[in-house]
């Protein structure tokens, strides 16, 4: 494949990288303060459950890619740690899939 072919097809790659990335960001734009800190289910109990919710509503349909989790926990304001534990056991209960 000549070079500026090449440059041309990482490129488009790298933009549905970020459309991808942008759009599954603005699936979870509306969860900001919907956490419980005190005297609720444990954060990845909540965090899990906004995800859940998302999918049940068709917010996030097969094949959309979640936020990384550095990016998710931000916009949910948890850790990272936070949000791997409500993605795994979202995988446990077979409702995602972890590539």
């Amino acid at each position: 494949m000549p070079k500026d072919q090449r440059d041309q097809t990482q490129s488009t790659s790298q933009a549905n990288t970020s459309l991808d990335r942008n759009s599954s960001q603005e699936a979870f734009a509306d969860v900001a303060g919907r956490l419980v800190r005190q005297g609720g289910p444990p954060l990845y109990q909540q965090v899990g459950d906004l995800i859940r919710e998302k999918v049940m509503k068709r917010e996030l349909v097969i094949g959309d890619p979640l936020p990384p989790y550095r990016d998710l926990g931000k916009i949910c304001d948890v850790s990272e740690i936070t949000v791997r534990r409500a993605i795994a056991e979202l995988v446990t209960e077979g409702l995602l899939v972890s590539h």
